[in-house]
């Protein structure tokens, strides 16, 4: 890549001084010396130098391309850098510059503008690689070990993916994405408030987020809330989304105590959703963040709520969370509501599929739900994640419990079995 834009660089910059050199008059000629460094022993004096095309600079050509026609060191200085696209951006620069009268003025223009578009792209090539360079994702395999979950190995890869993505987008917002001063902090404030476009605003409210600033958490945590205590537009789900993947414990503890304090229960679903998958959630962490969605998984008087405290958990690692684990399940025996109990039945599927955790509390909640929930449909969808999650005792216990199941049930029942079986290799049951 970098053998192409020198290549690049020198063609581009031959054609500007051999081009010059043979298709424009000697006046024109005697106005780039100074870019070129040449002297040409055919010019005199600079009033001398006006050729007979019409090609001559209006007015004579300002900055680098001065009639003197003696080289200009420091320009000489800046074309030596060893920034590509710095170096044609400033040829481009003295180009557009210079005020060409006649034939030249529109093939002028055209090279200035190709030699500026060559310097952007050289520019973005060398973000690229900074980028790749910097959020380099390491080495990693699709195993659990010692130091995490496959629900951790998620939650790093997210989080590093958005933060790629974070850096690679140019505006305003990512601009300041490595500053945490006051100055900084204002822009952000001010672009997360009234810039017009939305990805900037978000760009803002992340780039909060990350700069650990106590105002910068303020100001999310404010607009969550709104000024009259409800969530007036985006910006509290882009606040709270922002404060959740900052995976700052001052962030976090921010979210979880407006989940805990705020009535309208549209701020606490807003809390629940931002919370799913965070970071200690992933790492396994016991903790307040734990303890508050089990809090609002049994005990929230708005089922959606509750739906979402179970829905919070999907991603997480149940295996270290014993208070989330216990609140899912009492949560399917006990709660009166079939969305809620259908909410949990799905995260304990998705959770296995994700972590390949097989958990004792998920089989026993979910054996109790085939035998005894009131609705078919929770029976059904229950039988379905136990067909993947159950071991060769829940096999048993399908096999047993089948002569009370509904009509519609009974094949889902028997399939259940046999995938179990096939899946252990207990084709015989436990009594074979």
């Amino acid at each position: 890549m970098r053998d192409h834009a020198a290549l690049i660089f020198a063609f581009t910059l031959g054609v500007i001084l051999g081009a010059f050199t043979l298709l424009i008059s000697p006046g024109v000629y005697g106005g780039l010396r100074g870019l070129s460094g040449y002297e040409d022993a055919r010019v005199g004096d600079a009033d001398d130098a006006v050729g007979t095309s019409g090609s001559r600079p209006s007015g004579g050509a300002v900055g680098a391309f001065d009639h003197a026609g003696a080289a200009d060191p420091a320009l000489a200085a800046e074309l030596t850098t060893p920034d590509r696209a710095a170096a044609l951006e400033l040829i481009a620069q003295r180009l557009e510059a210079a005020l060409f009268d006649g034939d030249l003025a529109e093939p002028i223009a055209t090279l200035a503008a190709t030699l500026r578009s060559e310097a952007n792209r050289l520019r973005e090539i060398a973000v690229d690689e900074a980028v790749a360079s910097e959020l380099d994702v390491p080495e990693v395999t699709l195993a659990t070990n010692d130091e995490g979950s496959l629900a951790l190995l998620r939650f790093h890869l997210e989080r590093q993916s958005l933060l790629r993505d974070l850096r690679a987008r140019r505006n305003d917002a990512t601009a300041l994405i490595d500053r945490s001063d006051p100055e900084a902090i204002e822009t952000l404030v001010r672009l997360f408030t009234g810039a017009p476009e939305p990805e900037v605003r978000a760009d803002a409210a992340l780039v909060l987020a990350l700069s650990g600033s106590k105002e910068a958490r303020t100001v999310l945590a404010d607009a969550i809330l709104g000024t009259s205590g409800a969530v007036l537009d985006e910006s509290g789900s882009v606040a709270a989304a922002a404060l959740a993947v900052s995976d700052d414990p001052h962030a976090l503890a921010r979210l979880v105590k407006t989940l805990t304090d705020a009535r309208d229960p549209s701020i606490r679903l807003l809390v629940l959703g931002s919370l799913e998958g965070a970071g200690p959630l992933a790492r396994g962490e016991a903790g307040a963040i734990e303890d508050a969605i089990a809090q609002a998984l049994r005990e929230d008087a708005d089922p959606g709520v509750r739906r979402q405290a179970a829905i919070a958990l999907i991603a997480s690692d149940l295996a270290s969370l014993s208070a989330g684990r216990a609140a899912l399940a009492d949560s399917l025996h006990r709660d009166d509501d079939a969305e809620v109990r259908l909410a949990v039945v799905d995260v304990l599927l998705e959770n296995h599929r994700l972590t390949r955790e097989r958990l004792p509390e998920a089989q026993a909640a979910l054996l109790d739900a085939v035998a005894t929930d009131a609705s078919v449909e929770v029976r059904g969808r229950a039988i379905e994640a136990l067909s993947e999650i159950g071991d060769a005792s829940a096999a048993d216990a399908l096999e047993t419990t089948a002569a009370g199941l509904a009509a519609e049930l009974a094949p889902a029942a028997a399939d259940a079995v046999r995938r179990i079986r096939d899946r252990t290799g207990d084709r015989l049951g436990s009594g074979g």
